[in-house]
């Protein structure tokens, strides 16, 4: 077997592979967006350091909304915000240098996380308009009897 035949044979196999990881790929969000309450979603840490923005889908999933990092083999999400321990700090326009991943028209917003270490984590979200509205909607509403708001009356009397 000569040098061609090697070399050719090694590049067929970085093909089949390359084809297999885009498949498996396709298939995750399939998977993803089938499971419904998917929005798209762009994702920032800014505590420790400010981190760039990630393409993702973000799935409302009962108390938390799970981000999906785009492109990824996991089937996990990547980051997690659980309604009881997130607060919503505000919405703006994007400005400056997110302008490059964000049009316009999203929303940038930021969402603090308490951990229950009692450190909190600071994110910021890029979404469509429609998508805050419902994000919103989502980070108020609860179960009766659960939710930030019972624990910050309950504190509250303390």
């Amino acid at each position: 077997m000569g040098a061609g035949a090697v070399a050719a044979g090694l590049a067929g196999l970085v093909i089949v592979v390359a084809l297999a990881v885009c498949v498996l790929c396709v298939l995750r969000l399939r998977w993803i967006w089938s499971r419904g309450g998917v929005f798209e979603c762009q994702l920032r840490q800014e505590r420790p350091v400010a981190h760039p923005w990630h393409s993702g889908l973000a799935r409302y999933e009962g108390n938390h909304l799970g981000w999906y990092r785009l492109l990824s083999l996991g089937h996990r999400p990547s980051v997690v915000i659980h309604r009881r321990r997130a607060e919503l700090i505000g919405h703006q326009p994007p400005e400056g240098g997110d302008l490059h991943r964000l049009t316009a028209a999203q929303q940038v917003v930021s969402v603090a996380q308490r951990s229950r270490h009692g450190d909190s984590a600071l994110w910021h979200l890029g979404m469509d308009a429609e998508c805050l509205t419902g994000f919103m909607s989502w980070l108020e509403a609860g179960p009766p009897g659960e939710g930030r708001y019972r624990a910050m009356n309950r504190t509250d009397k303390d």
